[in-house]
Parts: structure tokens; C-alpha cells; sequence
């Protein structure tokens, strides 16, 4: 089955794409450390520090994370360490080290991620798709290969892994709330002032109740359809347009800036990785 998988998405790709993805991933996830040490009281939960939103012109100031608990600290430190894992090639090791900072930092982000359960499923998918047994090379050896090695298939489990678990579960998970049920979900997100990131989209859309309801039911449904989008070579592209449509929504009025980063860079993944089929 994984055979299969992997040759129906991916036959022979160019080690060129492939090392420069996992540089910019890597790159990607500095760039994110650097975003939670500013911002994190301004997401965290108000019981835990967080700050509403007028009082973000000290976030910019001194950066705050000496001031966090053990476990915080240790998250930074491990995240500093995938990232540079992410870099070089090391993504084995970058699975361990992220199961073990999403359950350290479960009581830094327990109210605001429902226990990281999305977080630690993407997290998951990336392991699974840049270690890939078949083609855990360094940057080094994939820009400049010898002889006997040669890129193989080295996503399609991590795609199906991705698809199966962060969307379709994703989804389930959501309608065990009522707000999904009730097509409110921005809603009630845009209504905690120390979610918001910025002022325009939440002010513009503040007494839209029905186009939130419409963007809460258009997340619902190209998430469930995700499978369908994916398994079906010639929707791919149409369906990479529908995430990346819906994750650029979601930033705009929300700060998940954790989450869409990692999104818009397995993104732009796929999408290269498509180019070279």
C-alpha cells in the first residue's frame, strides 16, 4: 500500500526543489520562534498572561519570554532545535522533539488549542513526509549527489497522512462544538480581543453575521472534500488554491500565525512538489 501511494503521487523528483522546500521550512520555523517569543502574551489566554489587544505596543519592546515558566522556556529551546533540525535534514529526531514540546507546553496552550491536538497532528505529518525512509538525505547530498543516489518518492504517505488526519479528524473535532454547529465560529473567535491580530478585517466584518456564518460552513466543507481533492491528480491544484484561499481567510481574522505558517509552507510544498511530477 505505501508502495502504491507513493508511486501514484510521486515517481522521480528533483533533488533541487527538495532541498530548497526543506531550507525554507526550516527558515520558516525560525522565523515562527522568533513570532511566539514576541506575540505569545497577545494570544495566550488573559488568565494567563495574555494582553488585549491596546496593550500590544509593549509586546514589541522587550521580548517577554524570560519572564514564562520552565516549560515555556524549554518549548522555545526545543522549537529553536527542530528548526534547525528542519534545516540540515535531520527529521527523525525533529518528530521526537515535537511530541515532546507540544505535551511540555500543553499548560501554555491548553485553553487556547484544546491540548495542541491539531498542532500535534500536523506535526506528525510533517514528520511523515520529509523522513520518508527512502530519501532521508542531507541538504548537502541532495544538491550535490553522488553517482549511486537519486531522489524517490518521498511525500505521498505524508500527503495521505496529512489529508486523513489534520482535515477529516480536524473536522470531527469540530462539530463536537456547538459554535461550529451554529456556523459561528469566527464569530466567537473575533469576540476575544486578545485573539485578534488586526483591526480591519474584525472591524469589517464585526456585524456580518451571515458572510461569518459562510466563511465557518466553507471551512467545514473544503475540509471534509479535502480527500477528494487530493486523491484526484487533476483537482490538486484547484484544491491547493481552496486551502490556501481558506488559511489567508483564517489569518486575517485570527491570529494563528503558528498554525498558518506551517500551513503556507506544506503548501507551497505541494504545490512545487506538483510542478515536478
Amino acid at each position: 500500500m505505501i508502495e502504491f501511494i507513493d508511486s501514484y503521487f510521486f515517481d522521480e523528483v528533483s533533488a533541487v526543489p527538495y532541498a530548497t522546500l526543506r531550507i525554507l521550512v526550516g527558515l520558516l520555523f525560525i522565523g515562527m520562534w522568533i513570532e511566539i517569543i514576541f506575540s505569545y502574551e497577545m494570544c495566550a489566554p488573559i488568565g494567563q498572561g495574555g494582553l488585549l489587544i491596546y496593550q500590544k505596543n509593549t509586546l514589541w519592546n522587550v521580548p517577554t519570554i524570560f519572564r514564562f515558566g520552565c516549560s515555556f522556556k524549554l518549548y522555545m529551546v526545543l522549537h529553536l532545535i527542530s528548526a534547525i533540525c528542519i534545516t540540515i535534514g535531520f527529521f527523525s529526531v525533529v518528530f521526537l522533539i515535537f511530541m515532546l514540546y507540544l505535551h511540555i507546553s500543553f499548560r501554555s496552550y491548553a485553553s487556547g488549542l484544546v491540548g495542541g491536538s491539531d498542532q500535534i497532528l500536523h506535526a506528525f505529518c510533517f514528520w511523515l513526509i520529509f523522513s520518508n525512509p527512502d530519501a532521508i538525505f542531507s541538504v548537502t547530498s541532495l544538491i550535490m549527489p553522488e553517482d549511486h543516489l537519486k531522489v524517490v518518492p518521498y511525500a505521498g504517505r505524508g500527503l495521505i497522512a496529512n489529508i486523513t488526519l489534520f482535515y477529516c479528524l480536524s473536522v470531527i473535532l469540530k462539530f463536537k462544538g456547538k459554535d461550529w454547529r451554529d456556523g459561528m465560529a469566527v464569530w466567537n473567535v473575533m469576540n476575544f480581543p486578545d485573539r485578534h491580530k488586526w483591526r480591519f478585517p474584525t472591524n469589517f466584518l464585526v456585524n456580518k453575521k451571515n458572510m461569518i456564518r459562510m466563511m465557518t460552513y466553507y471551512v467545514l466543507v473544503v475540509e471534509t472534500l479535502t480527500p477528494i481533492g487530493f486523491f484526484v491528480k487533476p483537482l490538486i491544484p484547484v484544491w491547493i488554491f481552496l486551502l490556501f484561499c481558506m488559511h489567508i481567510g483564517i489569518e486575517l481574522t485570527m491570529f494563528v500565525g503558528l498554525f498558518g505558517y506551517c500551513m503556507f509552507a506544506f503548501l507551497i510544498f505541494l504545490f512545487l512538489t506538483y510542478l515536478y511530477w
